[in-house]
């Protein structure tokens, strides 16, 4: 064998080629945890950006979710006195508790504030990214599927919002598609019973998660045990099972759904507000009305938080199930028969609890239903891919092409998104979360000493939870006594009349006349929202932009 004569900058060249090609190599062989870990690195900086900063603000479900975990994790009561509460009085809505349990050590640890009430969505929001890979790799057995819906899970508008606002309905699609993975993990010849109550454990912890779900979760159980039947499980394994299921989901939810049998009037009062039967006597038409008008594609994709060029790969996957669920050999072999009848069960019973309210379409009460957009989508995209796939045999890069040009469109509608969320959405939607109330909040708390009373002005919605959210006061201290609302019907919607010091009242020009101006907060483009004035150690507070709102106190 010859010895080759190489220079030294031959040898350094040939050591750098052959470290490049086993990077290369490397790259390759583990191409899905590099390309799946870029992804949640990605959707955890859209979520985590200027998290303090936009939204504008701080809304009132927010920092009532914020006083109730910092109260929770110091006293095992909510701000109302209420101990350990399967749901939460709030502002007598009893709203739903799982958030708020969820936000009772970033609290503890970091201590209240907006970034700490902010974090825990944050973070379900970028864990569900993995979830959706897992989900859909694990339903359609395609990686490549698996990859394309959690990067369009981690770009899509409504996930990085809902991401970025901390309340109730928010923390449900991370848990969501845990329950689903578990479902489809657990498989039909499954017979370890604690695996079936897992999923019930799981189902039952949706369910806490917003008040739509105690209706949605049952039906969507209704939907696995449907699904099941086409998998051929003995009976005797499939009545275990869904016992199981069944025995754990109602052990572990019963406390809410008691309270709303024992006390509707008072546990089920927030529906009873925007029950469509409240209305009319017999809805049938108005509750099939809302029911389509959920399903209509405008509202699906219409507008600069949706990404349009996915509603045609979208429809495709709702044919292709369906297809799948009626002919014995189908064009679409992704799924099985059962999976298929899972997605589109899901799909139906998305609608039901939101279309028995007055308001014809509320995004909150089907977020439920959203990751389906992205599940049909990615069906889609295999539908056109695969048989095109096989034609083009001599283009072996027709799928990787395929899928990048998907991804190519993708990065552009998050582009022309993020410009107008940063923009356009942070300057139009300042009144929703009630822009400047956090720095006239923090102002009266560092000037607490130079006051005996201040008027805080009744039109601002709940004020008094912000005095709680930034004074930080001791929870043990709460007097609750005087956080109670005033029995006057829907005009307490706005707060209450006293607390400590502080007074909720109108503050009119005229109570301010002759008072001296102490605080004016504006916006960036100089717009002013508040301003706090002193008649020597009397100080209030007046709201300059109000709505047509009447506060009745």
């Amino acid at each position: 064998m010859l010895q080759e004569n190489l220079t030294v900058s031959e040898i350094k060249a040939r050591t750098e080629e052959e470290n490049r090609a086993n990077f290369l190599l490397t790259v390759r062989r583990n191409y899905v945890p590099i390309l799946l870990g870029l992804i949640i690195l990605l959707a955890f900086s859209l979520r985590i950006y200027d998290i303090t900063g936009n939204p504008p603000g701080l809304n009132q479900d927010e920092a009532v979710n914020g006083v109730d975990a910092y109260s929770l994790g110091q006293t095992l009561r909510d701000h109302h006195g209420n101990f350990l509460p399967a749901l939460l009085e709030s502002f007598e809505d009893w709203a739903s508790s799982l958030l708020t349990y969820l936000t009772v050590p970033f609290v503890w640890v970091l201590g209240l504030s907006e970034f700490s009430v902010r974090l825990p969505v944050v973070l379900l929001g970028t864990a569900s990214v993995p979830l959706m890979f897992l989900y859909v790799r694990k339903l359609t057995g395609q990686t490549n599927l698996g990859l394309l819906a959690s990067f369009l899970l981690g770009i899509m508008p409504w996930n990085i919002m809902a991401s970025r606002f901390a309340i109730p309905p928010h923390s449900l699609v991370f848990f969501l598609l845990l329950l689903l993975y578990v479902n489809v993990r657990v498989g039909p010849t499954e017979k370890k019973l604690w695996k079936f109550g897992a999923i019930g454990a799981l189902a039952a912890l949706v369910t806490y998660s917003y008040s739509t779900q105690k209706m949605f979760i049952p039906l969507l159980l209704g939907v696995f045990f449907i699904a099941d039947i086409f998998n051929n499980i003995p009976p005797k394994l499939f009545i275990k099972k869904y016992l199981v299921i069944g025995g754990t989901f109602l052990a572990l939810t019963s406390p809410i759904y008691l309270l709303t049998l024992i006390d509707p009037g008072k546990y089920n009062a927030r529906f009873t507000a925007v029950s469509i039967f409240s209305q009319y006597q017999n809805p049938t038409i108005e509750i099939l009305t809302r029911y389509l008008n959920y399903f209509n594609p405008i509202r699906i994709f219409d507008g600069p938080n949706t990404f349009i060029f996915l509603v045609i790969f979208h429809y495709l996957g709702i044919a292709g199930c369906i297809f799948r669920v009626i002919y014995r050999e189908p064009f679409f072999n992704i799924l099985n028969k059962s999976q298929a009848v899972l997605l589109l069960g899901w799909w139906l019973v998305t609608p039901v609890a939101a279309s028995l309210t007055i308001d014809p379409y509320i995004s909150s009460r089907v977020i439920h239903g959203f990751p389906l957009v992205i599940i049909f989508s990615v069906l889609g995209f295999a539908i056109v891919c695969d048989p095109l796939k096989t034609r083009f045999k001599k283009f072996p890069k027709f799928e990787l092409t395929f899928y990048l040009i998907v991804v190519a469109f993708s990065v552009y509608f998050l582009v022309v998104f993020y410009s107008t969320y940063s923009n356009l959405y942070k300057t139009s939607t300042r009144a929703t979360y009630q822009y400047g109330v956090p720095q006239f909040s923090q102002f009266l708390v560092q000037h607490k000493t130079e006051f005996d009373t201040v008027t805080v002005d009744s039109h601002i919605n709940q004020p008094y939870i912000y005095y709680l959210f930034y004074s930080k006061e001791d929870p043990h201290q709460y007097n609750y006594s005087e956080i109670t609302f005033p029995q006057n019907g829907q005009d307490n919607i706005r707060g209450i009349p006293r607390l400590d010091n502080y007074i909720y009242a109108k503050v009119d020009p005229e109570t301010v006349a002759g008072a001296d101006e102490l605080l004016t907060v504006k916006d960036e483009d100089g717009t002013a929202w508040y301003k706090v004035f002193a008649k020597d150690r009397h100080w209030y507070v007046q709201m300059l932009n109000k709505t047509d709102y009447e506060p009745p106190y």
